[in-house]
């Protein structure tokens, strides 16, 4: 992608059409083979075929256009730091570049890790709707994967933030607080999700099953087997559809407080630390 980006910028348009054609010609020879001209046009397959050809030559243009903004937006500031820039301005910028680079690796893991797990889901799971521990694993594993990004938002905090810092550091850092929260509360749920569906499906199953006997059963009258299934239906229906139990939700919650409580800290330590 790197080398058609710089082919594009050395050759503009002309490399854009070259792309979106050869993609085009791809979706021609494809459907040749398919034997799609020997059908009634179907516009709904040819008009989606494309799409991806049109994606790609927009990104292209997109990549392109950025860059060079990026560009001028850099060459504004060498003549404000070229005194002030420094081994250290050097030093923060590759280190910055850094942890961003390791933090799309971690989301790059967590995407794969999960997955993982999705696929794993597609078996037959031994699983009984009154004990879902088996599972409780994976709840673990998601707010390890909350805690994560919650704990590196304290972290930074604490390097940060001190009485007399300016106040856009301040607000930035509370949208980056909240921004994260709601992208660990969502990180949660998402690795949880094919959990969550088992948990349903079994669910689901379960109450059916045990309310066609309670139809069967409920023609002789009110009996103890009606009144035990009834029990029985309503302990089912109580079950949680989630993987977690609630000392996972506690540990969550306290994650998503210690950022406020780092904020807190900093400066009510001042420049103790």
């Amino acid at each position: 992608m790197d080398a058609i980006a710089e082919h594009l910028h050395a050759h503009g348009p002309r490399a854009v059409v070259l792309v979106a054609g050869v993609f085009a010609l791809a979706l021609l020879a494809a459907g040749y083979l398919d034997g799609e001209f020997d059908r009634p046009l179907n516009t709904t397959l040819w008009r989606t075929g494309l799409l991806p050809a049109v994606l790609v030559a927009y990104w292209l243009v997109a990549r392109w256009i950025l860059r060079r903004a990026y560009a001028h937006a850099i060459g504004a500031f060498r003549s404000l730091l070229a005194d002030t820039f420094g081994w250290i301005g050097a030093y923060r910028v590759a280190a910055v570049g850094l942890v961003f680079a390791l933090l799309g690796s971690v989301f790059y893991e967590i995407v794969r890790r999960t997955r993982a797990l999705s696929q794993l889901h597609r078996y037959p799971l031994k699983l009984s709707i009154f004990d879902l521990s088996p599972l409780r694993p994976v709840a673990r594993f998601a707010y390890a994967v909350a805690a994560a990004f919650m704990i590196a938002i304290a972290l930074s905090e604490l390097f940060l933030l001190a009485p007399g810092v300016p106040v856009d550091l301040v607000i930035r850092l509370a949208i980056a607080y909240v921004a994260i929260l709601i992208i660990a509360t969502a990180l949660f749920f998402y690795v949880m999700w094919d959990s969550h569906i088992a948990i349903r499906t079994l669910k689901q199953k379960e109450l059916a099953r045990v309310r066609t006997l309670l139809a069967e059963a409920y023609t002789e009258g009110l009996t103890m087997s009606v009144t035990a299934g009834l029990a029985l239906e309503r302990r089912i229906t109580d079950v949680s559809e989630w993987p977690y139990d609630t000392r996972t939700l506690r540990s969550l919650v306290v994650s998503f407080l210690l950022p406020a409580v780092a904020a807190a800290s900093r400066f009510f330590l001042g420049d103790h630390f």
